[in-house]
């Protein structure tokens, strides 16, 4: 394994890259036996920096808040069959990795909403991104930004990632890399490549938008069952 733990406490995990000690990963979980593991063989290269998540089902607020609810909408539902009516109706929570490019100037101020959005046109609430898990000033130059979504529509087979960019001031634009999405209840991992600038399109405008489509099949994320333990 690519990961090692270098701090431990009962509601937090630290990890460090073995091979990258720049990048780190924090997590948040209730118990040990929460804990889901990424598969070893997994490449890094291929997969991006959520690649190797290890994640949980995480005790964390939904990210928007009661001064959000401007910029919440409300659910699509699926009216293709009843049983994909009742299986959007399930809560399921999702692990977001927002990458900002290497580049010069590439980070933002600017706040940043994203909604999921899957096959048959059922989408997630659309949620502010306020608050990273592995770095305290987000979406700085070359960061990958950890986020949780929770109690929200299970989701099957996410094709769109939509995001929004809302300048706190004019010029605030921002380089994307990379969108990595990892669905908790079916462990699969989505990846969602950008390397493109949004907010250039119109320097006046307060906000801008942008739809990332998913790229290849998912990838299973195994969890701490799929492994056995022998003495």
């Amino acid at each position: 394994m690519a990961w090692r733990i270098e701090a431990w406490s009962q509601a937090r995990l630290k990890l460090n890259h073995a091979h990258d000690p720049q990048f780190e990963l924090f997590l948040i979980f209730k118990a040990p036996t929460n804990l889901l593991t990424a598969s070893p063989a997994a490449s890094p290269a291929a997969l991006g920096d959520a690649a190797n998540l290890a994640s949980s089902e995480a005790s964390i607020s939904p990210l928007h808040s009661s001064s959000d609810n401007s910029v919440r909408t409300r659910s699509k539902r699926s009216s293709s069959s009843s049983s994909k009516d009742w299986k959007h109706t399930e809560n399921c929570s999702y692990s977001i990795v927002v990458r900002t490019s290497k580049e010069p100037k590439a980070g933002t101020n600017a706040n940043v909403f994203v909604q999921l959005t899957d096959e048959d046109g059922v989408q997630t609430d659309k949620l502010r991104l306020k608050c990273s898990i592995t770095h305290r000033q987000k979406f700085r130059r070359g960061h990958s930004d950890l986020f949780l979504l929770v109690d929200q529509n299970q989701l099957s087979n996410l094709k769109y990632v939509d995001v929004w960019h809302q300048r706190k001031k004019p010029g605030a634009t921002w380089l994307l890399h990379s969108i990595n999405v990892i669905e908790h209840h079916g462990h699969q991992l989505y990846r969602f490549p950008y390397c493109k600038t949004i907010g250039d399109d119109d320097e006046t405008a307060d906000i801008s938008h942008a739809r990332l489509a998913v790229v290849g099949e998912p990838v299973k994320v195994l969890t701490a069952e799929d492994f056995q333990i022998t003495n």
